[in-house]
């Protein structure tokens, strides 16, 4: 495969992406050269001091506005401080970081469990609109060695992801940590309201978007995603 593809999940806390997106990555390595990056892969923040400049410096750009929302929303939400601005700058520079690795990856196919948009936030409902800002400042630019992009959101009952998330003990949902149900439900019901404005934003602007239902069974899943996919991955 000579394109370069991403193929990325979007859905609420609890929707089952990750299990899905590695379904599916198995499923597609039998016939493609695919890479379903994880976490610490792409999300290198020790890097030298003269990477990150370098990296700064190549990708500024295309990703200056972003970056810069992104140090205003983390002082809005945390208050003024150097920390936060310093936050805000080093965890905006995850996206370049990215991309800057998958040119060295020898693959077609990317697999991205909603990296784009919450991975880079620390599953903090707060940064999920910088994050679509990334999406489409950056994402969609013209990139050389991108060639398309396509989602896949994942819908599920609130009550059903209501419950994978008290019952699942995941360090990074920092939301969920202290098993607070009121809160949990409303984090839960403003990341749906944003999943569904991001997934109109994505359809207006005509990018792919295949919808499945993440309390189906996987593997039917999968065989329902393949169908959708083939007609985009060359």
């Amino acid at each position: 495969m000579h394109n370069k593809t991403i193929v990325e999940f979007i859905g609420v806390s609890g929707s089952g992406k990750t299990t899905l997106a590695s379904a599916l990555f198995h499923r597609l390595s039998s016939c493609y050269t695919a890479v379903f990056p994880q976490r610490g892969e792409y999300r290198q923040i020790d890097l030298t001091f003269s990477r990150k400049l370098s990296i700064d410096l190549r990708y500024l750009p295309i990703l200056f506005p972003y970056r810069l929302r992104r140090m205003i929303y983390e002082v809005e939400h945390t208050g003024f401080s150097l920390t936060a601005i310093r936050n805000g700058w080093a965890r905006s520079r995850y996206p370049a970081v990215f991309f800057d690795l998958s040119k060295g990856w020898d693959a077609g196919l990317f697999i991205l469990d909603e990296w784009l948009v919450h991975r880079t936030i620390d599953e903090d409902i707060h940064f999920y609109r910088t994050g679509f800002d990334y999406v489409r400042n950056f994402y969609l630019a013209p990139l050389m060695h991108i060639n398309s992009i396509i989602f896949v959101r994942v819908e599920v009952d609130p009550k059903i992801a209501f419950q994978r998330i008290l019952h699942d003990n995941q360090p990074y949902r920092r939301f969920a940590l202290n098993k607070n149900k009121a809160l949990i439900r409303k984090i839960l019901a403003e990341w749906e309201q944003d999943v569904a404005q991001v997934s109109a934003a994505l359809e207006a602007m005509q990018v792919p978007l295949f919808t499945i239902n993440g309390s189906g069974p996987v593997d039917k899943n999968v065989e329902i995603l393949m169908a959708s996919l083939r007609q985009h991955i060359h």
